[in-house]
């Protein structure tokens, strides 16, 4: 039963992001993980934004509240 707990994973229909901005929802894990360097936290959040169709929606509003 172990094995498989490490071979499941959990994808949430409803998104739940945490109580932050735009921007520190999609830098949470990097910096948690090491990344500190500005510009890498803001390639990354382009990046993904870009990836997901919402960058031209919420470009100019990344420090509101998620």
């Amino acid at each position: 039963m172990e094995e498989l707990r490490k071979n499941v994973g959990l994808v949430f229909q409803t998104p739940a992001p945490f109580p932050f901005s735009i921007y520190k929802n999609l830098t949470y894990a990097p910096v948690y993980y090491g990344i500190r360097d500005k510009k890498k936290l803001e390639k990354i959040v382009e990046e993904t934004l870009k990836l997901t169709g919402l960058y031209e929606e919420v470009a100019g509003e990344l420090h509101k509240s998620a």
